[in-house]
């Protein structure tokens, strides 16, 4: 037992010190084994940093059914959903679905990193399609003077602040 929790530490700190690739099949066994919360929601980040989406939108839907009020879990369900059902360019037939999506992302974990990243890309999404009615209901989901009025830092390049969005 003492060398489980000694495996599951260093898994921990692992994915803390952003080594996802190591920290990746240490979660994988833990969840095979244990299906423990914590074990589920760290695979989780592991999968979606490393980039395996695929593996990630499997394990979303069986996260949030087995543990709908784990706080952590929430948040990584949100963001592997970003990640993997909020990406555009999104097909017209698709925009019923991508805004339920975001929706659903909204009730998971409105904070604001979350709620700006969402209510941006739809609003781009509508803007793009012309489509002006759920644009503006989207942007009133925003709070003008929570946004930072500085530049926005890409690649140390100044950009428009989150005001000119």
């Amino acid at each position: 037992m003492d060398n489980l929790f000694a495996i599951k530490q260093e898994a921990n700190g692992l994915r803390k010190a952003k080594e996802y690739e190591k920290a990746l099949p240490l979660y994988k066994e833990f969840w095979d084994t244990t299906a423990d919360k914590f074990d589920g929601t760290g695979l989780l980040n592991c999968l979606r940093k490393t980039n395996n989406l695929e593996e990630a939108s499997i394990l979303v839907e069986e996260l949030f059914q087995r543990f709908p009020d784990f706080s952590w879990c929430q948040k990584e369900v949100a963001w592997t959903l970003i990640a993997t059902k909020l990406t555009l360019p999104v097909k017209a037939e698709k925009r019923d679905d991508f805004l339920n999506t975001a929706q659903r992302i909204l009730d998971l974990n409105s904070d604001n990193i979350t709620k700006e990243r969402v209510v941006f890309t739809v609003v781009k999404f509508c803007n793009e399609s012309k489509d002006w009615i759920p644009s503006r209901k989207w942007l009133l989901l925003i709070d003008p003077d929570s946004l930072s009025s500085d530049p926005i830092l890409i690649n140390g390049k100044k950009g428009w602040s989150k005001h000119y969005y």
